[in-house]
């Protein structure tokens, strides 16, 4: 199948728009996550910071990892990424 240009901003759309409703979910329940965990100003900031950059270099990765050996790879190791960081976080 080719993917006419159209197609492909379409594409490019669903997978912004997925991207962009992730962090607006996180940023809207910031301030509910604060309240619950006690945090400051400066560690809720932290905490969105540093998850902001893990999502920059994990997409770093996956995209190395991608252009090395293939997307079907790519998108595995994207799922042992996010199983390995579910693993790490504490329980409640």
């Amino acid at each position: 199948m080719r993917l006419t240009t159209s197609r492909l901003l379409l594409l490019l759309f669903v997978g912004w728009a997925v991207s962009a409703m992730c962090a607006g979910i996180v940023s809207g329940t910031l301030t509910l996550i604060k309240g619950e965990l006690g945090l400051t100003s400066e560690e809720a900031g932290r905490v969105l910071s540093s998850w902001l950059l893990g999502m920059l270099l994990g997409a770093f990765a996956v995209g190395y990892v991608a252009d090395r050996v293939g997307a079907r790879a790519g998108w595995a190791s994207r799922c042992r990424q996010g199983r390995l960081g579910g693993a790490g976080s504490p329980s409640l």
